[in-house]
């Protein structure tokens, strides 16, 4: 029974402190009621209880690996398709309201895939 109530108090410890540590290689939104609000930037940002949430994203460069893809030509040799993608998030509220990354990735790898294969 109070193992319930522990968890429920830690779950509802970040929606009732009204501060939030934004770190330097982050940037965020502050969403009020479930809307945009703000941009927010590195630093201690303030927040009201149970209404305001704050995402944040990382803004420093990443680099990604995705697996290597085997390919066969039309002469039938095989090749191995190794790449790595880097990028970079300026907007956070673009990243994190508008775009969606299963959606971005999967038409990355089909051009990739695509200009690499041709099909009939």
């Amino acid at each position: 029974m109070f193992d319930r109530l522990i968890s429920f108090l830690i779950e509802l410890k970040d929606d009732v402190i009204p501060l939030k540590v934004v770190n330097e290689w982050e940037s965020g939104v502050r969403m009020r009621g479930g809307k945009f609000n703000k941009n927010v930037e590195a630093g201690i940002r303030f927040k009201v209880p149970f209404l305001d949430k704050i995402y944040t994203c990382y803004n420093i460069t990443r680099t990604l690996h995705p697996h290597a893809q085997t390919l066969t030509t039309l002469d039938q040799k095989p090749i191995v398709l190794k790449s790595i993608i880097r990028y970079h998030v300026e907007d956070a509220k673009t990243y994190l309201l508008t775009m969606n990354t299963y959606y971005f990735w999967m038409m990355t790898w089909k051009f990739l895939t695509n200009t690499f294969v041709e099909s009939d």
